[in-house]
């Protein structure tokens, strides 16, 4: 437990450290502005007071801090039945970085990580896991891991039947489909319909395959929600299996998402300055490639006034694919929390073979 403790420390210390330094900032503000002798003797004696706690071992907070273990917690979830935040605890117990030897509840956490999983259906994982506790720990907790260990291959035998009879449902499907689209083979529908069940037996190139027919033959499928979600048509016209499935497809399909704006502190002798990054990702959740793709950030103070803007320039986005996008604000005003709000717009090239409408 040397080697933990160690760490604990050294993490507390370094947390202690960075409040001590904040203190002393805000101790330098005040005293500055109001220019007070005596409010001056009181911050520094409390400073004193924030630097003697630093220089003490950390014992008590140290105390405080491994009071609960995670077993401990993650025991009372899971009697309460929350056990997807259990298996979270043992998990994270199991998975430390610690030395297994310096773990004297792992094996009693693996089987519990062992029984979450099962209890939430994730029999494949609690097979693994509970595989682990036998080669590692076979001499303990065997005859629980042995029970549990007959449990999980019973609902895994179940599922893989349902999944080999399901199987077998979506081949006649497939077959009976292929007859009608060989002998209807200007159906646009037909083809659709076997473009939809390649897609379900994993065949997903010959899927586009059937996607592209119906599309030639009726191009109003191209709107189709399921299509547009799963091919992608180059600059050439072919069409391909789309790099990525997006949720829903918004009204334009250059979006930005994830966008998040961030205070960034830099600090030297002369004190803090304060920058706005401003990041997300563009995603291209449309059917064709598009080109010379920027985004353009704006951020406005509490009176809606521009105070800055950035252009971040991404170039080519394929159908499907997702880039992320940064931007700083140094010159914008004196302090950053007068930044309110800000939007972004998406500015793009669409391809000439791109349908309108």
């Amino acid at each position: 437990m040397g080697k933990s403790r160690s760490n604990i420390n050294i993490k507390i210390r370094n947390r202690q450290i960075a409040f001590l330094k904040r203190l002393m900032v805000l101790i330098w503000k005040h005293a500055f502005f109001l220019k007070s002798g005596v409010y001056l003797g009181i911050c520094v004696i409390l400073a004193g007071a924030g630097a003697a706690g630093c220089m003490k071992t950390g014992g008590s907070i140290q105390a405080n801090y491994t009071k609960v273990s995670l077993v401990e917690e993650a025991d009372r979830l899971f009697e309460k039945g929350q056990y997807q935040t259990a298996l979270l605890k043992y998990s994270g117990y199991v998975l430390s970085p610690y030395p297994n030897k310096d773990k004297r509840d792992l094996p009693y956490a693996r089987y519990q990580m062992a029984l979450c999983q099962f209890l939430l259906g994730q029999y494949t994982d609690a097979r693994m896991t509970l595989s682990t506790l036998m080669k590692e720990n076979p001499g303990q907790y065997r005859q629980e891991a042995d029970a549990l260990m007959a449990k999980i291959n019973e609902k895994i035998q179940a599922r893989d039947q349902i999944l080999a009879q399901k199987q077998d449902e979506l081949q006649q499907e497939i077959q009976k489909v292929e007859q009608f689209a060989a002998q209807n083979p200007n159906s646009a529908e037909y083809h659709f319909q076997l473009g939809d069940l390649y897609w379900k037996a994993g065949r997903t190139t010959d899927a586009v395959k059937e996607y592209e027919k119906a599309a030639k033959l009726d191009p109003s499928y191209l709107e189709k929600s399921t299509l547009r979600q799963r091919v992608r048509v180059t600059s050439a016209g072919e069409f391909t299996v789309r790099d990525s499935i997006p949720l829903a497809a918004p009204q334009s399909p250059v979006r930005v998402t994830g966008a998040r704006m961030q205070i960034v502190q830099r600090e030297n002798w002369l004190g803090k300055k304060e920058t706005i990054r401003l990041s997300g990702q563009v995603e291209n959740v449309g059917l064709y490639d598009v080109t010379n793709v920027q985004v353009e950030v704006t951020i406005y103070d509490f009176h809606d006034t521009v105070q800055g803007v950035q252009l971040a320039k991404i170039g080519t986005l394929r159908a499907g694919q997702k880039r992320p996008f940064s931007v700083l604000f140094d010159d914008y005003s004196e302090l950053a929390i007068d930044i309110n709000k800000y939007t972004t717009q998406v500015f793009y090239d669409e391809p000439r073979n791109a349908v309108k409408g």
